[in-house]
């Protein structure tokens, strides 16, 4: 009866009946073969498209991981290995049964699966992964500091991983601590067509700004968004350049590459990829 329903289900006329029989047919499976907290932690590892022990503890902090995924390896048809990445899966139509299922949890508690498997990822290095559960949790402090570790990595993945209304939720006095991360995220939004996001933005941060910091901000922003005219990014880089030197934000804004808007840019460029002295 499963490998029938399975069977249609990929065919392009599927039935929800099916489904919902296939569905019937892996609860029954699970709800006798599994405690209620062994089934609530496969719940929580739908989540993941693939993930490695390290990932599951991270999420099921109170389960025996090892003896589960054990357990699941030896039914066969819940679970699956790849050996030489050492990493698991679930099988499609078992993952979107379980998610059905991580959906029921309170929405507070599923933030907190997420934000678990993002400080992972982000444990991990794997920014872009790491952005993608931060969002989906609605974790927009989390976000920001992930952003502020691998902006290189994030602003380059595609599709986007960063929540485009992130600046919408950082309050101002934590906006003016981050104006590098500001600079590179008006620059994506400007070069990926984005620009009533970045008119807003725009404004907001001139709002912010006074004096020397608004005015080295502002000659960054232009020379980045000058690359079609040489002369005027080279002149407006050397009055950020200039200003640099006789300020104390210095410390707190950088040149982003230009390899982050357009990759075949060369470096070679005055100050290109480098941090501005």
């Amino acid at each position: 009866e499963g490998t029938q329903a399975y069977q249609n289900l990929t065919e392009p006329t599927d039935l929800p009946e099916d489904k919902l029989a296939f569905f019937h047919m892996i609860g029954e499976k699970l709800m006798s073969s599994l405690s209620p907290q062994e089934l609530r932690c496969l719940s929580i590892l739908s989540i993941f498209d693939e993930f490695t022990t390290q990932g599951a503890a991270a999420v099921c902090i109170h389960t025996d991981i090892y003896a589960l995924l054990n357990k699941l390896l030896a039914q066969g048809f819940v679970l699956h290995q790849t050996k030489t990445t050492g990493t698991y899966a679930l099988y499609p139509l078992i993952r979107e049964f379980l998610q059905q299922k991580f959906s029921l949890l309170p929405k507070e508690e599923q933030n907190q699966h997420l934000t678990c498997a993002a400080q992972h990822f982000l444990s991990q290095q794997q920014y872009t992964k790491a952005m993608s559960y931060a969002k989906r949790a609605g974790n927009y402090s989390l976000c920001l500091r992930i952003f502020s570790r691998g902006a290189d990595s994030i602003l380059l993945s595609s599709p986007k991983t960063y929540p485009m209304d992130l600046l919408d939720h950082v309050p101002s006095s934590v906006l003016k601590k981050h104006m590098q991360l500001v600079l590179y995220l008006l620059l994506d939004m400007y070069f990926t067509n984005a620009r009533n996001l970045y008119q807003k933005n725009y404004d907001r941060v001139n709002s912010l700004l006074t004096g020397e910091d608004k005015h080295i901000f502002f000659e960054l922003l232009k020379a980045y968004i000058s690359l079609n005219n040489l002369p005027s990014m080279i002149n407006h880089m050397q009055n950020a350049c200039t200003i640099l030197q006789h300020t104390h934000f210095r410390q707190k804004l950088y040149a982003p590459p230009l390899g982050f808007f357009m990759p075949f840019f060369c470096t070679n460029l005055p100050f290109g990829a480098r941090k501005i002295q």
